[in-house]
């Protein structure tokens, strides 16, 4: 089982190896106008005191983590929350910190959502290199905008991802949701082509959850709302696939969909469950085989920062078949799935020889296929992966 540390001095974050670095750096920022009803992520209301400490604090912890980084970074992302919202003296700070990491070939990727996306906003992100912008549509039925609780309408996004190509941002990615309450099979017909009418490069589809204690989730279990049915949920994800890949936006991960060359680089890290530091409140990092979470609250990560102790609230060392299981479930979900020379050459091990009888039992169904190359998930599977991803990592556990 996965080993806790004990909390570590600001500066000794844990057993990683000295060697060990990475080239990817996320950076959390916890604050949003509002909390949309169906958010269960780290963010809080937007309060300008509160914002000032914590980006002063992540510029510490940002400044302790270089030593971890490989210089200039392959990938920077920055999310949250939506750090477009902050004011643009903290925005210019915090871009400007991570650009110092950066050069003209990594991909820094900010998120944003439509109604943050001013001419200001977009002018301080281009200054300081951001160049791809992840917006938080959703939909672009004005229905399905108010059951989620958005604060834009579908007009404001398509003239946001307008104005930001006007800026010059290439890199557009559009966030949808499906499987919205009220949402019909056509309502999610429009969305996507709507979407695709805006030249957007890359878009990421997802169904939508019911988090415990989110709005919604109240809304459903007091008969508010109804949720939609398996099987509608299955064509609109089917639909996806179909309307674009006919746009050229192939499907590269059970969510993701990018024109060439588009991919984005940054979750591909993620995916092939590549190191990364995390800074910011409730930032996420895997560096040596040790994963951790810095605290979710943003007052408590103040404090540890000016306290010069680490922030992390959790980690943990993984052992070498924890690490197998999760790297196999996680370039599952990739449409390229496990490249079986790879997997070799990291873990010395067919993936075959560690997971047979799991992945035997998935062949025999038709929900995984292997040759000798690659072991994947079958195209009419890959809506019910979730039930095999946890049958995988199941398998390593005593």
């Amino acid at each position: 089982m996965p080993m806790a540390e004990p909390r570590k001095s600001f500066l000794e974050k844990g057993p990683t190896p000295q060697s060990a670095t990475a080239s990817s750096l996320y950076v959390h920022v916890p604050f949003c106008r509002k909390r949309c009803r169906y958010c269960d992520f780290c963010s809080n209301v937007y309060d300008a005191c509160d914002a000032e400490a914590v980006i002063a604090g992540i510029g510490a912890e940002l400044a302790a983590a270089r030593a971890l980084l490989h210089l200039p970074l392959a990938t920077a992302f920055v999310g949250g929350g939506t750090p477009t919202i902050l004011a643009p003296a903290l925005l210019t700070a915090l871009i400007g910190d991570i650009a110092g990491c950066c050069n003209g070939r990594t991909e820094f990727t900010v998120e944003a959502n439509p109604n943050s996306l001013t001419d200001a906003t977009l002018a301080i992100l281009a200054d300081k290199g951001v160049n791809r912008l992840s917006v938080g549509v959703q939909s672009f039925q004005d229905e399905e905008l108010a059951t989620l609780g958005r604060l834009h309408t579908a007009s404001e996004a398509a003239e946001a991802i307008a104005r930001a190509r006007s800026a010059g941002f290439a890199n557009i990615s559009a966030d949808l949701i499906y499987g919205i309450p009220g949402q019909t099979l056509g309502s999610w017909r429009n969305s996507l082509h709507a979407a695709i009418a805006t030249d957007v490069c890359h878009m990421s589809c997802y169904c939508l959850t019911y988090p415990e204690g989110t709005a919604i989730a109240a809304d459903l279990a007091e008969g508010r709302v109804e949720a939609m049915d398996d099987q509608l949920q299955r064509d609109c994800y089917d639909l996806s696939c179909e309307v674009l890949s006919q746009a050229g936006l192939a499907q590269y991960e059970i969510s993701n969909f990018a024109r060439p060359h588009r991919q984005c680089q940054h979750n591909l890290v993620y995916w092939h469950n590549g190191p990364y530091v995390g800074v910011g409140p409730a930032a996420a990092g895997y560096l040596g085989g040790r994963r951790s979470t810095n605290t979710a609250d943003p007052k408590k990560y103040v404090k540890r920062i000016a306290a010069g102790i680490t922030p992390e609230d959790f980690c943990e060392s993984l052992v070498n078949t924890e690490l197998m299981a999760e790297t196999l479930m996680l370039m599952l979900r990739l449409t390229q799935g496990v490249d079986r020379d790879e997997f070799q050459r990291r873990f010395g091990v067919d993936v075959t020889d560690v997971f047979a009888e799991t992945i035997d039992r998935y062949v025999k169904i038709g929900a995984l296929a292997i040759d000798d190359e690659r072991l994947r998930i079958t195209p009419d599977a890959v809506f019910v992966s979730d039930t095999i991803l946890a049958d995988l990592l199941a398998a390593t556990q005593p």
